[in-house]
């Protein structure tokens, strides 16, 4: 780690840059994360994780995304005690870090497949009384996407994915046997525009080669 002239920090690994110009705040949370994450890990598991990091760190910087944050509306859905909550007597799930990863998109050669390396098909999702064949997804700062075949009124939505923090694009997706098929901009915790949107867009076709348009609808 590194401070420079403008008191700006700046982390090294391998002989490269994964965290860069980052404000005293910004390095305590990079900082919190990286031992969060690799507490008690062996040395290959430290080694990966901080390969992903430089990856993920790259795509923050390459992309600034631009975020939207939770309707004020929705806050506190989450809870069991805040009876005045829009989800009540219900309360809305929010994933911590661990079940996050089992939403955790990944690309290969243009395919999206799940954690389990199964091809992505949504033509069963929905809810629990309907049949949309759209899944629900997020994308956060670094442009990973989490994506889910079931939501439920009062219980998952898109805030779920993470626990109610800003996201960086938000919606449906219909994919068939990995391929993407069509992407909206459906999200009533959200309500992404357009443009927020298109950052997702964006990411498939420079990082994957993915090109799909975007239908401006709820």
């Amino acid at each position: 780690m590194v401070k420079n002239e403008d008191g700006l920090y700046s982390f090294l690994y391998d002989g490269k840059i994964i965290g860069e110009n980052l404000t005293e705040k910004q390095a305590e949370e990079f900082l919190k994360e990286l031992f969060t994450k690799t507490k008690d890990k062996s040395g290959d598991i430290v080694k990966k994780y901080l390969d992903e990091l430089k990856v993920r760190l790259r795509k923050i910087k390459k992309y600034n995304f631009k975020s939207q944050s939770i309707r004020k509306k929705y806050l506190g859905e989450e809870s069991t005690d805040i009876v005045e909550r829009w989800s009540w007597p219900y309360s809305v799930k929010y994933l911590d870090d661990i079940e996050r990863i089992e939403y955790k998109v990944l690309i290969k050669e243009g395919k999206l497949y799940n954690q389990k390396g199964q091809l992505i098909d949504t033509l069963e999702a929905g809810t629990l009384s309907f049949n949309s064949q759209k899944a629900i997804f997020v994308m956060d700062r670094d442009g990973t996407i989490y994506l889910s075949n079931f939501y439920e009124p009062k219980y998952f939505h898109h805030s779920s994915f993470l626990a109610g923090k800003p996201v960086c694009a938000a919606g449906e997706i219909k994919v068939i046997a990995g391929e993407i098929k069509e992407v909206n901009i459906s999200s009533g915790h959200y309500e992404p525009t357009y443009k927020l949107n298109m950052q997702f867009i964006e990411l498939l076709e420079k990082e994957y080669n993915i090109k799909i348009n975007l239908k401006d609808e709820y």
